[in-house]
């Protein structure tokens, strides 16, 4: 039996005994979309092996929160809509350099080196002048659970944005990936497969860190695409990077309310021991992901 069938099943058992439990809706709504939209951004990363904006993205994402802080303590610019458009032009000049010959490589080393260093700048300025040290903190490690009515209308838009791209784009995306030369012959946009990539993942890094935190946001993109690969088609990796991660969200919500610590870290745990059974379930009998 599949690993994405086994989780599939899994999730509506999970469901009904968080909510048997008696605990808050909304914070499994939340963990839903969160899992539903990092699902569906990591299998975009496995299609086309983005990793390296994968780890990259959310240091724009911090650089833009944090920017749009400090234009709304000094002009009062909207936090989420500063956010959202600062954090989308980073990711896409990283994307336009990158078409224009620079090696990725050196253009992630230094988009990378750029965002830390004046995310550490702003955040030294919002914690002087705005008072906002324990906003500061939370962006680090998140809380999902702290989610007001407005940041969850807020995730899912973004949740019916990136799964609306994703899904509508994603054979395309397996074919640029598995061969971008040859995709190019026959005749498709590449350009724009490599746009709606690099907006889907910069926008969910912007619109969930504060739900997830900087810390973890790394494991999210990462490690469902990471599960992914010991998947035997491009169909199964989608399934498998959704599921995966729609299940640890569920089962990390679960444990941390029944040990009382912050939802990420044990979402981030949930996903590392799903990684570590594909490995195994791969090693003993299957042939690893093959596009198609």
């Amino acid at each position: 039996m599949r690993l994405s069938s086994i989780m599939i099943f899994l999730i509506p058992l999970l469901t009904a005994s968080y909510i048997l439990m008696g605990y808050r809706v909304q914070w499994l709504i939340s963990m839903y979309l969160i899992g539903l939209t990092y699902g569906f951004a990591s299998a975009l990363v496995s299609a086309r092996r983005l990793y390296f904006l994968a780890e990259a993205a959310p240091h724009s994402a911090l650089l833009a929160v944090v920017a749009s802080i400090a234009l709304s303590t000094v002009i009062g610019f909207n936090e989420l809509a500063a956010a959202t458009l600062i954090g989308l032009a980073l990711v896409c000049s990283t994307c336009y350099f990158i078409h224009r010959g620079v090696d990725q490589d050196v253009a992630t080393a230094i988009y990378v080196s750029a965002a830390a260093s004046l995310s550490v700048i702003l955040m030294y300025f919002v914690m002087a002048r705005a008072a906002r040290v324990v906003e500061m903190a939370s962006l680090m490690v998140g809380d999902p659970l702290l989610m007001t009515h407005r940041d969850l209308a807020y995730l899912l838009l973004v949740a019916v944005v990136v799964i609306a791209l994703s899904s509508s784009t994603y054979r395309g995306n397996v074919v640029v990936g598995a061969d971008p030369e040859y995709s190019k012959l026959m005749g498709m946009k590449v350009w724009l497969y490599d746009l709606t990539a690099f907006i889907v993942i910069g926008l969910t890094s912007i619109g969930l860190l504060r739900a997830v935190g900087y810390i973890l946001e790394h494991i999210l993109l990462l490690v469902p695409a990471a599960i992914a690969i010991n998947s035997h088609s491009s169909s199964e990796a989608l399934k498998l990077a959704v599921s995966s991660s729609v299940f640890a969200s569920i089962a990390g919500l679960m444990a941390s309310i029944a040990v009382n610590v912050a939802p990420s870290g044990t979402i981030g745990l949930a996903l590392l021991l799903i990684y570590i059974a594909s490995s195994i379930m791969r090693s003993r009998g299957g042939r690893g992901f093959a596009k198609g």
